[in-house]
């Protein structure tokens, strides 16, 4: 406190019986600096209106510019902002002061990866390039899309004029689903509902009949829905189409079956493991497909100690299949490929030899099948379209899911080139199928 020495400071109203400085400005009958502006005072602040000044923008009132900051050369204009914290990123449009970063949507963290929205594609494996992962540009080209494609749209009006009035332009469906990823087709069967209020599968199913239906209104599925569907129709009813659902389940990678089970939960309210255990049997090959579904393929495994594992099981009269079943249902890709090098090397054969003479039936087509796709899987989804269509008949549903699942990523040159082995397959789909539903599966395959 300031000691009082009869003086008012200023400001302070002049009270009964004291004296000393001016009283408090802009009070009724005293004297000294009153405030600007009010009735009877005199003087001003700077920058202040003038008695009986309005304010800008007032209705018939004259606008009077306001008073503008002193800028010093090389200064920028000033721009009213908000308030910014340090590393809070200005918002689209707000002024930045030079240097200031650039607006970002997302903050990035050091040592954060970029976001990316893209689809995990199946056989792809974490960090580093293994065998069984997909091309980088075949991963770019499986992105979702979710805004409205005009190009996308366009292609459902394509399909609604080829299903309009009498017949069905089968040769142009057919064009649209060769043409795009099955990402992109089921935007299309999107933009189709929200165009003309129609459902593309209904509207399919009405205007198409047997395998070429099955085959379109598939390609039109989101995947892993059609996966986990697939795997229903293999095991649902008295019996089990084996051969089906082994090639359904030994195409999954570690990354496919949860988002498989996920859609089928989705579908059918079960857990697709405990569904297809409690329609099989314990023989070889179901205990392969069991172990496969809940195994991950990560296990820590000596290539060397593995191959002698298989040859000591193969050796005499029987095989332990335990040996089989743990190495292939645990192995990584690269793993299992230095085993089979290492096999070759001490045995004189390769492993796919072994399996060949140590089994036979389901559980030969399930052995060499998990072999082939954990060495190469272009080549088990060559082995499995070669097998569709191998001998006398042809096993449809074999054929139309595999060409719904993977001709995406082995599309043209890819497939010959992992094909070679068996033939032609160009030939072979044209020698096995006619019409429409040839057409449209040399269209998925790109042949």
């Amino acid at each position: 406190m300031y000691p009082y020495n009869g003086q008012m400071l200023p400001g302070m109203p002049n009270m009964p019986g004291m004296t000393g400085a001016p009283g408090m400005p802009g009070m009724p009958g005293m004297q000294g600096n009153m405030l600007p502006g009010m009735p009877g005072m005199q003087g001003m602040m700077p920058g202040q209106m003038m008695p009986g000044q309005m304010l800008p923008g007032m209705p018939g009132q004259q606008y009077q510019q306001p008073q503008q900051y002193q800028q010093f050369p090389g200064q920028p204009q000033y721009q009213p902002q908000q308030q910014q914290f340090p590393g809070q990123q200005p918002f689209p449009g707000q002024y930045q002061q030079p240097g200031q970063p650039q607006y970002q949507q997302q903050q990035q963290f050091p040592g954060q990866p970029q976001y990316q929205q893209q689809q995990q594609m199946p056989g792809q494996y974490p960090q580093q390039q293994m065998p069984g992962q997909f091309p980088q540009q075949q991963q770019q080209q499986q992105q979702q899309f979710t805004q409205h494609n005009p190009v996308l749209a366009e292609k459902a009006k394509v399909l609604r004029q080829a299903m309009k009035g009498l017949g069905t332009d089968e040769r142009a469906i057919i064009q649209v689903i060769s043409q795009h990823q099955n990402a992109e087709r089921v935007q299309i069967a999107t933009h189709f509902e929200g165009q003309f209020g129609l459902s593309l599968k209904r509207e399919l199913q009405k205007e198409l009949t047997g395998n070429v239906e099955r085959l379109l209104v598939g390609a039109f599925e989101e995947r892993y829905r059609f996966w986990a569907e697939q795997v229903h129709e293999a095991i649902k009813g008295a019996g089990t189409n084996e051969k089906h659902l082994i090639q359904l389940v030994l195409l999954m990678n570690d990354q496919d079956v949860p988002r498989v089970n996920e859609a089928y939960r989705a579908l059918f309210h079960k857990d697709m493991h405990d569904a297809i255990s409690s329609d099989i049997s314990n023989s070889d090959w179901a205990r392969l497909l069991k172990a496969w579904l809940r195994g991950s393929n990560n296990a820590v495994i000596d290539p060397n100690r593995a191959a002698d594992e298989l040859y000591q099981a193969a050796k005499g009269a029987g095989t332990d299949e335990d040996v089989f079943i743990r190495i292939i249902s645990t192995s990584n890709p690269q793993t299992f490929m230095q085993i089979c090098d290492c096999y070759q090397k001490k045995y004189g054969k390769t492993l796919y030899k072994l399996i060949e003479k140590e089994f036979t039936g389901r559980s030969e087509f399930a052995f060499l099948l998990a072999h082939e796709f954990l060495t190469n899987p272009a080549e088990a989804v060559a082995f499995v379209l070669n097998h569709s269509m191998k001998g006398a008949g042809t096993d449809d549903n074999i054929l139309i899911t595999v060409t719904v699942l993977y001709s995406d990523f082995y599309k043209g040159e890819a497939l010959k080139r992992a094909y070679v082995r068996f033939g032609d397959a160009r030939k072979d789909i044209k020698r096995d199928l006619t019409g429409k539903y040839e057409d449209a599966v040399l269209g998925m395959w790109g042949l």
